[in-house]
Formats: structure tokens, C-alpha cells, sequence
């Protein structure tokens, strides 16, 4: 089937569409792409929506993009015409676009957030009359591109429960996971590790023992002959993401002494309380870069023994496992975030959680890890099975949150897994470091699209009856009746092409 990325999403800045299309790349899809741009974050979509100006230059900006895409499109009409459009990250407005260009297309939306919830979690629409105006606007932009879409794609179930009613019935759930760069980078820290133990006479690390809870800190330790701990953590400084937590953490440590390296990457909303808080003493040393270039980010992440996820305690902070974590995990770093449904029930025992917001419990993990040894500590226990299985099941490609029984968990009817907790006093199994792999492979590109891919099959199946049954509505009408089996043979006669690695390959376009 081909496939054209559409939109002005910029995978630099957001790398999600990117996982997407390298995932149905590497299932065989014919993917291309018509993508210019925008160059605007989520903020400033956002408060253009509740400045006039700002509108005003959002406008203008989104105006020229468009007329780019529309000239550019021209070649994919006709006989060319995709078998369906991906609609990238931020295209609430760009999914309106695409209906009108290919109306007869099937249009996926990548609705990796709500505007509105956004806006609330930012602070950004205001309060009073006009920012609750300014609300109901954007919600009113979240329902007319869910509408504008045919599949709408969500990272969790958490996610998907926000949908109106209208809406269900038509997403796919799909984690976020990790571009392809993101693992060459935890492979060449790897190496790296490996020459260097050789250098001291000691025997290189299996290949499998990838820097996760499971395995072991690379540089940890407050011993005589180890340097302190490094830690990263990059991003745009939003409350989602809990920055001051951290500075607040690494104060806590400062106090009691603990020798630990941390690097920041990035600015934004919360980066003026995050420098206020941070500690001025000798035992923490803090480095803060304000920009890395997108390509050099991976290897930078990878250096590092540890990275840091989300800690903000909002609503949809609650609700989303962010890019940081999968590609701490993808990089080989040990990762410490935020304890919630979401994040516990995909990451299982990849990662290790603290309370979300809570600096004394952040500053706890992260002094255990200083203090593990490098190569002799004993190996850290892992999460409780349930939810490293609750885990795996989020790539089967239904959606739903399942305990290790097999049994659904639900909230409401919404498709919300429940968390999965072990009890307090009952004893934790050991994953081994294959099992940890296996985590960390589960968020390659072509894992995380397996139920994107079998949406977008479905859709051509549709299409493909529905066309048949404008052509000959009394043949299909009678073959209905008689079990389908004139369907079933149209379908199987089609002739092949890239089938997205589901079934038996046919020939790629």
C-alpha cells in the first residue's frame, strides 16, 4: 500500500511521525512524503489561539506552508493517488487540509494531543470569560479534526478515553517508541563501555546487558575509584514535565553530600524556577546546554548513566508516557520517572518510578543509584511481571489494557487499563536481561505501528468492498447472503503489493 506523510510537522522538533513512517517503512508500505515545516511548537499554536496577533501570525505563516503542500500534492493525484494520508504531529489544522485535497482518501490523523488539554495543563488559555472562550474554541478545533479523520492515532488508553463519542470506534492506540537512532546511539555507548573494560583487563559485558534497572549503572558509585553518577535530562521545561521536581531532588542530594553529574538540555516555561532552585554546592555539579541539535541528541543522551523523565503532577501528566523515556530506554540509560498508569503499565520493569512531583522520593532513587557499584552490585529486582506482560500486550494491536490473567481492566467502559500493583509484602521475581531487551526492543519503529498497520490495512479492505458494492450492489447483496465467499475471493485475487508485514509479503511498490 502506499502511503503519504502529510502536514507541517517537523520530525526534528517532534519525532513521533517519524516512528510512525519508519515503522511502515519496515513493514513494507511504500511510504512518501509531503511535509513543509511549520517551524511553530506546541505553545505557539496554542497561544495564537487566544492573541489576536499571535492568530494573526500563525495565520500568515500556516498560509504559506499551505499553498507550498497544495502545489506539491499535485503529483500524488489520479492513478498516483495514495491509499492513505498520515497526517502528522500537531495537525489538527493540516487534517482539514488533507480531507479537502484527497477527499476519497482514507485519512489518518497522529492526534498525539488534545489542544484543549494542552492548553489547560500550560495555563495557556486564561482564565474568565475569555478563557473560557479561548477553551471551548480549541475543543471545538479537537472535535473537527477528529471528524476530518477516518483513523485517529493515540499514544495510551488514558488518551483515548478524552475522545468524544462521535469519535470512538475509530482510533488506534500506538506507543510513542524510539527512532532507529536513538538505539544505533545506545549501541555505540555499549561498545564504547566494552573497549574501555577491555582496556582495564576485564572481560566485556554481554550483549545483551543493555544500561536498564536489570542491569548495572556504567559509572555509578561514590567509591574511591568511580566517577559520580551522570544524569540527563532534556526537554522543554513544561509543567507536564516537572523540572523544578528535579532541581528541588538534586538540592536534597547537594545537602546530604552525594556526588552526582547532571546535565540539562533545553529552556522553556519553567526553566527561570528550575535555575532558582538548583544547588550551588561542590557534590552536585550541574551543566546546562540550551540547545543540542536533534541529530547529535542521541549520543549526547547515551553518554549518560541515567535520564530523566516527567515528575509534573497535572491531569495529562498523569496521562501520557512521553518521548523522553522511551529514548533514554532505546539509548541504554537507566530511566527514573514519573509512578503512573500509563507509564508503569507500558515501561513495566524498564524503568524505575518515583510519586509524580515528589523531590525526596526523586532524590531517594537517584542516590541508590549513585551508590550501586558498576560491575558487582546485586541486580536490581524488577517490576512485577503483570505489567511488563500489560506492557508487551499494548503492540498486540487492540488496545486494551489486559492484566497477566488475561482478564481486561477497564475504567468506565473507556478502554483504561487500570494499574497493576504488587503488594507491598509480597516478593518481587528478578527479570533477567533478556526480558529487559526484550522491553527495550518493543519500542522499535516497526513494534510500536503493528495496530497503525493493521487500521490502515483494514481501511483498504473497506474501500475496496465498498467500491465493489457501487459497481454491482446485486452481486454483493446476494454474496453477503451466502457468507461472503465472492468478497473474500475479490480480496484475494487483488494483486499484491507491500502489505505491511502482516501476512505473507507481496511485491513492494
Amino acid at each position: 500500500m502506499r502511503i503519504l506523510g502529510f502536514g507541517t510537522y517537523d520530525v526534528r522538533l517532534h519525532p513521533r511521525v517519524g516512528v510512525l513512517l519508519e515503522g511502515l517503512r519496515e513493514r513494507g508500505f511504500a511510504v512518501r512524503e509531503v511535509d513543509e515545516p511549520l517551524g511553530v511548537g506546541t505553545a505557539q499554536r496554542v497561544k495564537s489561539l487566544t492573541s489576536p496577533a499571535s492568530a494573526l501570525r500563525f495565520a500568515a505563516a500556516i498560509a504559506g506552508k499551505w499553498a507550498r503542500l497544495i502545489r506539491r500534492t499535485s503529483a500524488y493525484r489520479g492513478k498516483n493517488r495514495p491509499d492513505a494520508v498520515l497526517v502528522g504531529y500537531l495537525g489538527h489544522f493540516d487534517v482539514v487540509l488533507a480531507r479537502v485535497l484527497f477527499p476519497r482518501t482514507p485519512i489518518v490523523l497522529d492526534h498525539l494531543i488534545f489542544a484543549s488539554d494542552t492548553a489547560k495543563d500550560r495555563g495557556l488559555s486564561g482564565g474568565g470569560v475569555v478563557g473560557r472562550l479561548a477553551y471551548r474554541l480549541l475543543e471545538g478545533i479537537d472535535r473537527a479534526a477528529l471528524a476530518a479523520a477516518d483513523v485517529v492515532v493515540l499514544d495510551t488508553d488514558d488518551h483515548r478515553a478524552l475522545l468524544p463519542a462521535r469519535a470512538r470506534g475509530k482510533e488506534a492506540v500506538v506507543p510513542v517508541g524510539a527512532p532507529k537512532r536513538w538505539f544505533d546511539a545506545g549501541d555505540r555507548a555499549r561498545r564504547v563501555r566494552d573497549d574501555a573494560r577491555r582496556a582495564e583487563g576485564e572481560a566485556p559485558a554481554p550483549a545483551e546487558n543493555a544500561r536498564t534497572p536489570e542491569s548495572e549503572a556504567r559509572k555509578a558509585g561514590n567509591g574511591e575509584d568511580d566517577g559520580p553518577l551522570s544524569v540527563v535530562f532534556f526537554g522543554l521545561f513544561t509543567p507536564l514535565q516537572g523540572a523544578p521536581t528535579i532541581a528541588r531532588a538534586l538540592a536534597i542530594l547537594e545537602d546530604r553530600g552525594v556526588r552526582i553529574d547532571v546535565t540539562l538540555i533545553g529552556d522553556g516555561q519553567d526553566a527561570k524556577a528550575v535555575r532558582e532552585a538548583l544547588p550551588s554546592g561542590e557534590s552536585v555539579r550541574v551543566s546546562w546546554i540550551d540547545w543540542v541539535d536533534s541529530e547529535d541528541l542521541p549520543d549526547v543522551v547515551a553518554g549518560h548513566d541515567v535520564c530523566l523523565g516527567i515528575f509534573g503532577t497535572s491531569g495529562k501528566a498523569r496521562r501520557v508516557v512521553p518521548n523522553k523515556v522511551y529514548q533514554g530506554i532505546a539509548a541504554g540509560c537507566v530511566v527514573v520517572t514519573s509512578d503512573t498508569p500509563p507509564q508503569r503499565r507500558i515501561l513495566g520493569g524498564g524503568a524505575r518510578f518515583v510519586e509524580p512531583g515528589d523531590a525526596p522520593a526523586l532524590a531517594d532513587a537517584l542516590q541508590a543509584l549513585a551508590q550501586e557499584r558498576p560491575w558487582d552490585r546485586e541486580r536490581s529486582r524488577a517490576r512485577r511481571r503483570p505489567e511488563g506482560e500489560a506492557s508487551r500486550g499494548q503492540f498486540g494491536g487492540d488496545g486494551a489494557g489486559h492484566s497477566a490473567d488475561g482478564v481486561e481492566r477497564s475504567v468506565g467502559g473507556a478502554g483504561h487499563s487500570e494499574n497493576v500493583r504488587a503488594p507491598a509484602d509480597q516478593a518481587e521475581p528478578a527479570l533477567n536481561e533478556l526480558e529487559a531487551d526484550e522491553i527495550r526492543e518493543g519500542f522499535r519503529a516497526v513494534r510500536v505501528t503493528d495496530s497503525l498497520a493493521r487500521a490502515i490495512l483494514g481501511m483498504g479492505r473497506r474501500r475496496l468492498r465498498n467500491k465493489r458494492e457501487r459497481l454491482d450492489p446485486k452481486r454483493v447483496s446476494t454474496e453477503k447472503k451466502r457468507g461472503t465467499p465472492g468478497l473474500k475471493r475479490m480480496w484475494s485475487q487483488r494483486p499484491a503489493r507491500g502489505n505491511g508485514g502482516l501476512s505473507s509479503p507481496g511485491e513492494r511498490e
